[in-house]
């Protein structure tokens, strides 16, 4: 069911330090969960003894860790690998009103089936920080969004949630909406060398899609991803200040029209100094 390697209720709080997090499945085909938090659904109860059947609740969320809600914790040092879930979250899966960072992370080659975030599912509000992650190679088939990092729950936007990414790699991942990163909602900054490199999106934002976000970037790149629009990033409704950035090398291709290789916005932006590649006026398409 939920959590495949790892499975905590909010009252649980694990140190997860130094840790490999590897081939863990949240799917109707699991035999059973990982390791329970206070005796978690597909997992054990704390004594070593085995859960119940993985899948048992009929949602597969968290293929590799599943947290809850109003979880707050910093996972260090630890890699989240080959892992897989039927729905959301491949390597991992955090509720709504958590404080999560990641430090000295490698999330990747982690997938889902039919749902969003192939790298990282996140809800709604809290603080989630990278610093000094990579986030590469994961993957979220059909219209799913979010390859490397989703932000949403079921379609609500992220109200109240600030996300924060310092030095680290969003590289490699894929999907149809937010190749690297898909967020909704909410507050993002991007800084201290940050790069957002050969993402791919079947639709908008290769790099990055946001909706009715805050963006702030500086001192980090956006280069060579691909989208049908916005192949280094998509914005609508937004608000974006760039600074001191390199976005070079985006694509956008496709059958449909396809415009802003570097930058696509629907939204006010401030740059400093100005990229190129900008178009205006498409709104997303629904997913």
């Amino acid at each position: 069911g939920k959590g495949g390697g790892i499975y905590c209720v909010k009252t649980a709080v694990p140190t997860i330090t130094n840790c490999i997090i590897t081939n863990c499945d949240a799917s109707p085909s699991a035999a059973f969960g990982g390791v329970g938090g206070a005796g978690g659904v597909g997992g054990n109860f704390g004594d070593g003894s085995p859960g119940n059947p993985g899948g048992i609740s009929g949602e597969y969320d968290g293929g590799g860790v599943y947290f809850v809600i109003e979880y707050t914790n910093t996972i260090s040092d630890t890699e989240i690998s080959w892992n897989f879930a039927q729905d959301n979250g491949g390597g991992l899966y955090c509720g709504n009103d958590s404080l999560l960072e990641f430090t000295n992370c490698e999330i990747f080659n982690n997938d889902v089936n039919v749902g969003s975030g192939g790298g990282v599912w996140y809800g709604n509000g809290g603080t989630l920080k990278f610093d000094n992650c990579t986030v590469n190679q994961n993957q979220v088939p059909g219209s799913g969004r979010g390859g490397g990092l989703y932000g949403g729950f079921n379609g609500a936007p992220l109200t109240g949630t600030n996300v924060i990414i310092n030095n680290s790699t969003f590289d490699g991942n894929l999907s149809q909406y937010g190749g690297g990163i898909y967020l909704d909602s909410t507050v993002l900054t991007i800084s201290e060398g940050s790069v957002i490199s050969d993402n791919r999106a079947g639709n908008d934002g290769g790099g990055i899609c946001l909706v009715d976000t805050d963006f702030t970037i500086d001192d980090s790149v956006i280069t060579d991803n691909m989208a049908e629009f916005g192949g280094g990033a998509y914005w609508a409704d937004s608000i974006a200040d760039i600074n001191n950035c390199t976005i070079n090398s985006n694509d956008a291709t496709g059958t449909l029209g396809s415009a802003g290789a570097g930058l696509y916005c629907d939204c006010l932006l401030y740059t400093s100094p100005s990229p190129r590649d900008l178009s205006t006026s498409r709104m997303p398409s629904s997913a």
